[in-house]
């Protein structure tokens, strides 16, 4: 018997969850791209009781213990979005680097047809310093397709250092939360993340 082995494709982290990051929400969501409000859905039961909120840090606003993770085609699934909502899960967790921004268009169309869902999402997006650029075009390119004025939450994106976030991008942050375009600064990582985590708890 030949072994199948060389024929096996090898898939990363990043592939794995870009292939099943919908799935937390159904996989019966990802063939739906439409929905009209108070049609419920044949296919999706609604659970007995919503999603908990938790207080998010010190900031005084309660998130769902669960988000809605943004790494799949929102563009033709945006059930996704009024299930989440549904069940009460109202962090919404995108970024530029989404499919190429196809994520953030995705919500930005739902916002753009319900507008009054806005106010009840814990809206968050991110950048990453690697691709270059400066940040205020690239912010305000993300709130374009995001049909908003601001985000709730802004992370710089898979920092590899605390060092990542220098004095140039703290005054930027502060600068944007001034404008109103951003009410919270964060960052995200993939590696070292107890050096960051540390290195965030002695921040000011």
């Amino acid at each position: 018997m030949s072994s199948n082995k060389g024929k096996i494709k090898k898939i990363n982290r990043r592939d794995f969850f870009k292939k099943t990051a919908v799935f937390g929400l159904g996989a019966t969501v990802a063939g739906s791209a439409f929905w009209r409000p108070g049609r419920a859905s044949s296919q999706i039961s609604i659970p007995k009781a919503p999603v908990p909120r938790r207080p998010f840090g010190r900031s005084g606003t309660m998130v769902s213990a669960l988000s809605l993770g943004g790494m799949f085609d929102i563009l033709n699934n945006r059930l996704a979005l009024a299930k989440a909502l549904d069940w009460g899960i109202n962090y919404w967790d995108t970024a530029e680097g989404y499919g190429r921004g196809r994520s953030e268009e995705g919500i930005g169309r739902w916002f753009a047809r319900y507008p009054h869902t806005r106010e009840q999402v814990f809206l968050v997006t991110k950048l990453s310093k690697r691709r270059g650029g400066e940040f205020t075009p690239r912010l305000e390119a993300c709130l374009k397709r995001l049909h908003t004025d601001y985000v709730d939450l802004f992370f710089v994106h898979g920092i590899r250092s605390i060092r990542d976030l220098d004095a140039g991008l703290k005054s930027w942050a502060q600068s944007m939360k001034k404008a109103g375009k951003i009410r919270l600064f964060g960052f995200s990582t993939h590696a070292n993340m107890e050096e960051c985590l540390e290195g965030a708890a002695g921040l000011p």
